[in-house]
């Protein structure tokens, strides 16, 4: 896919690409020589222009050749002025449900020809609610409370039971909520393909499944996208290991250095 994309741009052919990880994205990014694109992800949304182009993307996306985005761009925005000629997506379903995927797709909204790269990776996951919530919490027989039994996990999915660990009874409708939409969501990472197959064929389209055809010169272009990856992977962590942390004084510093705790805590 990578190959296509990468010829087809080099043609002049006016293209569009969602790309569900920004790894991927950095690395075309890279790689891509045409002069007149424009990328958008999380590592570079926070740049002035980058921001700028987001803010009023509707009207300054067909100054451009071509676009690549991940989901920074955002549901709300809408692309509906005809401009690309094609739309190659690169997807993993590891992160992104099909919905997600679909949501992503269409950014752009004309119809234009699209080609779709979709991990076919088959994961085993807990797609039961019931099961999903009988391993976060558990009834205590002797007080009849609901216990949770992973307190950190539950925090982390917004989730916020009593020190003690009890989950109080106006949390327990949105904690059989989670765990139903938790299993809906593992149901489309388990199988990400068939998943995503089946949601564009609901919504109308017509599909057709291609074998992925690879030659010495594509399996060598696949190699080549990984290991840059991987390299910059391997960059990040080093410069998240080096960073040094910085300690700011306030201004005001010395005049309440004194002061009570209260006073020193709204600086």
């Amino acid at each position: 896919m990578v190959y296509l994309l990468n010829a087809d741009i080099d043609a002049g052919t006016k293209v569009v690409f969602p790309v569900e990880n920004k790894s991927d994205l950095e690395v075309i990014e890279q790689k891509i020589e045409s002069k007149n694109t424009q990328i958008v992800h999380g590592n570079n949304s926070s740049v002035p222009e980058i921001k700028n182009f987001i803010r009023d993307i509707d009207k300054l996306y067909t100054q451009y050749k071509n676009l690549g985005y991940t989901s920074t761009i955002g549901t709300g925005v809408d692309l509906s002025t005809p401009h690309f000629e094609k739309r190659y997506a690169i997807l993993t379903g590891d992160v992104l449900t099909a919905n997600d995927h679909c949501q992503l797709l269409a950014r752009y909204r004309p119809d234009v020809e699209t080609s779709i790269y979709i991990d076919d990776t088959i994961q085993t996951l807990e797609i039961d609610a019931d099961q999903i919530l009988a391993k976060l919490a558990q009834k205590n027989t002797e007080s009849g409370k609901l216990m949770a039994t992973n307190i950190n996990y539950l925090i982390q999915e917004g989730l916020y039971p009593a020190p003690n660990g009890e989950i109080r009874d106006e949390d327990r409708a949105y904690l059989k909520l989670w765990a139903t939409l938790k299993a809906r969501r593992n149901a489309s990472l388990a199988n990400p393909k068939q998943t995503l197959c089946d949601r564009l064929r609901e919504s109308g389209y017509t599909l057709e499944i291609l074998e992925d055809s690879k030659t010495e010169e594509t399996e060598n272009i696949e190699q080549n996208h990984k290991d840059a990856k991987k390299e910059n992977r391997e960059l990040e962590d080093e410069a998240i290991a080096s960073t040094e942390v910085c300690f700011c004084q306030s201004k005001n510093y010395k005049k309440y250095k004194n002061s009570p705790p209260s006073a020193v805590g709204h600086l």
